[in-house]
């Protein structure tokens, strides 16, 4: 038969007293190996499992700590290194906080929350938080690696990839949406305001249906046109270096690809586009066999008309001269500017820089492409340009 052993004295059973500012007031061991042991040290009063450190607790359905106000606390820590973490209430009744370090002893702390054991999130000192598969909040898809995607059906499947909104599609690396209805799917684009489109490297899109065209490109959406039609404005910036008398295509700014504008969004069978490139800004400079520092720099209108599946057309200067793809621009020149009138700044194909507009069609689009050729054999010459074109779509 089991024996029952109170402490203290025997009656009344409910009441039983141990030694005060004594370690230990009260023990259960067997021979030397303590199990449950009871510390009344005055001001580090303590109940403790020890032994091999590693204990269960059952309780029917739960394990309360409680104290008569809102300071009462759970703590776990190292008895090598103690460390004030755990978790207790927030300064409210109604508040749970979650602590690490609290008491600020070590350093690069941190609170980690693991699932099927590899670490999900983590919060640092300073509040930053890092989640190792990305963010996904509010019937979002999964994210790629290090996105975020916020909103209804919104995708960030790119790397490092943010969408914020309804509807958005941050598919590029480094893409970044924000509104309804976007797409960025060129690395490093952006898209902003309503069923924007930016397709291209480091493109950005802006406004209502706006669609970038080609790569390093603005767009900008205007308004709309009578009809059901539409109008956007892009800008972008076209560069190249020519070394010899050779016909050269301006590349995009970095370099990459020739720089091709494209009318965007593409049309229907009933409608027509324009393609006006309003300011062509190109300025050249030459550092061998011109004069070094000789520079030419111009300016161009012109605007290119296509039909859906049909015929294009080319218009340049105020006159509205017709002009064909591959036709040289030199005779529209507006706002010359050069130090070298017999030159460089010649307009004259072969002595100065000339300037030629292609354009090509697809099925329902049309592009526009610039070349220069340098006018003496031998020179180098960069050459820049910076184009604002509007596109306008009607019926």
């Amino acid at each position: 038969m089991a024996t029952i052993v109170y402490i203290g004295a025997y009656e009344p059973k409910d009441d039983n007293e141990i030694p005060d500012n004594t370690n230990p007031a009260w023990r259960i061991h067997q021979g030397a190996t303590d199990y449950l042991v009871a510390d009344t040290t005055d001001g580090a009063e303590l109940v403790k499992l020890v032994s091999s450190g590693v204990g269960d607790v059952i309780a029917n359905n739960s394990i309360t700590v409680q104290k008569a106000d809102n300071t009462a606390e759970f703590r776990v820590q190292n008895s090598t290194a103690i460390r004030s973490s755990g978790m207790g209430l927030g300064g409210d009744d109604d508040i749970l906080r979650l602590f690490a370090d609290d008491d600020a002893q070590g350093s690069g702390s941190a609170i980690e929350f693991h699932v099927d054991g590899a670490e999900g999130m983590k919060i640092v000192a300073g509040g930053n938080v890092t989640m190792n598969a990305g963010l996904s909040v509010a019937n979002t898809s999964t994210p790629g690696t290090d996105g975020v995607a916020i909103g209804q059906s919104a995708q960030a499947g790119g790397t490092a990839a943010v969408a914020l909104g309804r509807l958005n599609n941050s598919g590029g690396a480094y893409g970044v949406t924000a509104g309804t209805g976007l797409t960025a799917s060129g690395v490093k684009s952006s898209a902003f305001g309503v069923d924007c489109y930016a397709g291209h490297h480091s493109s950005l899109a802006l406004g209502f249906k706006a669609n970038t065209a080609f790569i390093q490109s603005l767009a900008m959406v205007g308004t709309p046109a009578v009809g059901g039609g539409g109008a956007q404005t892009m800008m972008c910036l076209g560069t190249v270096e020519t070394t010899d008398a050779s016909e050269t295509y301006l590349d995009t700014s970095d370099g990459s690809e020739d720089l091709e504008i494209f009318s965007s969004p593409g049309i229907s069978k009933s409608q027509v586009i324009q393609i006006e490139a309003t300011i062509l800004s190109i300025c050249s400079s030459a550092s061998g066999a011109y004069a070094v520092d000789d520079f030419v720099s111009r300016k161009y209108n012109f605007a290119i008309q296509y039909t859906y599946n049909s015929a294009v057309a080319g218009f340049i200067g105020a006159s509205n001269t017709g002009i064909s793809s591959g036709g040289s621009m030199n005779g529209s020149r507006e706002y010359v500017f050069t130090d070298d009138a017999s030159g460089i700044g010649s307009a004259s194909a072969g002595t100065g820089i000339d300037d030629k507009l292609y354009f090509a069609t697809s099925t329902n689009k049309v592009s526009v492409k610039i070349s220069v050729t340098g006018g003496e054999a031998s020179a180098t010459v960069r050459h820049v340009a910076h184009i604002t074109a509007k596109t306008i779509t009607m019926d």
